[in-house]
């Protein structure tokens, strides 16, 4: 009798500890990815200008759009496991060579070789989302994405406060080094993870990938919205971040080169807020149309708080806000698209969300960079802010045909 019982919570814990496993690996991963993408940012804006900085997060973040369906059969075909595995350990030795590039200043070398990474980083995303799709609790999907996106961005921001760091003391060799460590160490993790077969479902190129999507997007609507959503928060609000994360500290209120880690530690501040918010109030599964849009909505009006005051107390205190409100936006989409997809169909929406979002939000950055410096970044926000907003009302205003009613 007892052991009978025992097994559901058996089973549970063991899903939790493959979850705990998978956050604690996205931790480590994260932090490497943004590492050395912000000692060189930071060093390429102090030493030749934005646009030059900017192109380190172009050629990190092009790459999944324009090799998605290759993503696409990794994700699906191989197990999540082994995928991983391979990834990082891709990612660990890519690094190393981008760290050897710039010591011999061979910058075009580096861009090549950090689009390289940019693919295996982020496939890695992808593979680690249909993991958590495959081995969350029975209807605690929400919680679990909470639990593993909270410790990607809490990743983000200590790799990018360690890069900013690292850069006034370090050598790009020796940073290269330690991000490499960081990515091995997520291999390492991820070998603990049990074993899931792939779908084995990917076939044909980029028309059988968008057809599978659209199919998806047909079934039920809560999906379409989630999705647009999601690449909108990236696009618009991380695209944003790439530039304001280095352009508010270092030109808006002219701080010194290592203000550019307070920013990072204000930025990770702001995404445990939000996180907290999102796992204490919005952790129901149930359909979110109403709270994705306005929580997206709200969060492109930030963006130009910043920019209210020169007072560096106030203008941090904003940007921390932001950075709150963006985390809010993106956990809220995201838990929603992985509950409510079909678990066949999540590799592809994943590679299709992470090619598209990230190639534009590469594309965003790069546009606001040549922007800002001509014109400082205020400007151009106005008009990204503006952009953003009426995609939120679009989205918000479609009135799409629910195909299956979920008694959720």
């Amino acid at each position: 009798m007892n052991s009978s019982a025992d097994a559901p919570v058996s089973r549970d814990a063991r899903s939790w500890f493959a979850i705990r496993t998978l956050a604690l690996s996205m931790l480590a991963s994260t932090t490497g990815t943004n590492l050395i993408l912000v000692a060189l940012s930071i060093q390429l804006f102090m030493e030749k200008s934005s646009l030059a900085a900017t192109g380190i997060y172009v050629a990190q973040f092009l790459p999944v759009m324009i090799l998605m369906p290759v993503a696409w059969r990794i994700c699906d075909r191989m197990a999540v496991r082994r995928a991983l595995v391979v990834l990082e350990c891709a990612s660990a030795a890519t690094t190393l060579l981008v760290g050897l590039a710039m010591s011999a200043d061979a910058l075009w070398l580096a861009y090549a070789l950090l689009f390289v990474r940019g693919f295996t980083d982020m496939t890695t995303k992808a593979a680690r989302g249909v993991a958590v799709k495959q081995l969350a609790p029975a209807g605690q999907v929400a919680s679990a994405n909470n639990l593993v996106n909270g410790a990607s961005y809490v990743g983000q921001c200590l790799g990018a406060l360690l890069g900013a760091l690292l850069v006034t003391i370090a050598g790009p060799l020796t940073i290269a080094c330690v991000n490499a460590g960081t990515f091995l160490a997520s291999a390492m993790l991820c070998l603990l993870l049990p074993m899931v077969a792939g779908q084995a479902a990917a076939r044909g190129g980029y028309a059988e990938m968008f057809s599978r999507a659209m199919a998806a997007f047909r079934r039920d609507e809560t999906v379409r919205r989630a999705m647009a959503l999601l690449v909108g928060t990236v696009v618009f609000l991380q695209g944003y971040n790439q530039v304001a994360r280095y352009w508010i500290p270092l030109a808006w209120l002219e701080l010194p080169a290592g203000a550019g880690a307070l920013t990072e530690g204000l930025g990770l501040i702001g995404v445990i807020g939000g996180l907290l918010v999102v796992s204490r109030f919005f952790t129901g599964e149930k359909k979110r149309k109403p709270e994705m849009t306005w929580a997206f909505g709200i969060a492109c009006i930030a963006m130009l708080l910043p920019f209210a005051t020169q007072l560096p107390a106030v203008s941090l205190a904003l940007y921390l806000a932001f950075m709150f409100l963006f985390e809010i936006s993106f956990l809220l989409t995201m838990n929603t698209l992985l509950f409510r997809a079909d678990e066949a169909d999540v590799p592809c929406l994943l590679v299709l969300f992470y090619g598209l979002s990230f190639g534009g939000m590469a594309v965003v950055a790069t546009l606001l960079a040549a922007c800002a410096d001509t014109l400082g970044l205020p400007l151009p926000a106005a008009g990204l802010c503006l952009l953003g907003a009426c995609f939120a009302a679009w989205i918000g205003s479609r009135p799409g045909k629910q195909r299956i009613q979920d008694a959720i």
